[in-house]
């Protein structure tokens, strides 16, 4: 795929997407700092690409540069708020700066957009168990179990303490089909 990109990067210079996927390919090989240049290349020339953007903010991201990838969020967000995956990970991010109730904005925001999306309703979920609002996270638990039950497991992986609360492992289990 390198060689693709790289033969039609040389063939048409103006190209955001052969850059973009030079990024890509570099980031799938953990070469992030190497990454992040093609990308930018592609960003300069299609600032509008909300994917593009997003892209750019989950590197940024796992590079450590938190301010760079909030604002590669926001710009995913003016771009197109159709994009369920900028609101989950905006709130990683937030959450991860121990930034929970700015977490729960974003979450809430995007569960606005998307009502009927289970990983939002889980992630609002633990956001709140996280700040002790057990009674309103159980609201949002059981709506997500409602909505799909099998991405219940992301809500242990976003935040491992859940799985030894009781009280959710047995909601978690009466949901079960």
């Amino acid at each position: 795929a390198m060689v693709n990109y790289t033969r039609a990067t040389k063939l048409e210079p103006e190209l955001a997407d052969a850059w973009m996927g030079i990024g890509i390919v570099l980031d799938n090989q953990n070469r992030l700092i190497e990454g992040i240049h093609y990308i930018k290349k592609a960003i300069s020339l299609d600032s509008g690409n909300a994917d593009f953007w997003f892209i750019y903010g989950e590197v940024q991201h796992r590079l450590g540069f938190i301010e760079e990838a909030e604002g590669a969020y926001k710009k995913v967000m003016e771009l197109d708020q159709q994009h369920p995956d900028v609101w989950l990970n905006y709130s990683n991010l937030l959450f991860d700066q121990n930034q929970k109730k700015e977490a729960m904005e974003i979450l809430s925001d995007g569960i606005k957009h998307f009502p009927n999306n289970a990983e939002l309703q889980d992630r609002m979920s633990a956001c709140l168990i996280s700040l002790g609002e057990k009674q309103e996270a159980v609201t949002f638990l059981q709506s997500a179990l409602q909505l799909d039950y099998s991405k219940h497991s992301e809500l242990f992986d976003f935040y491992p303490q859940l799985k030894e609360n009781p009280v959710i492992l047995d909601m978690i289990e009466s949901f079960k089909k």
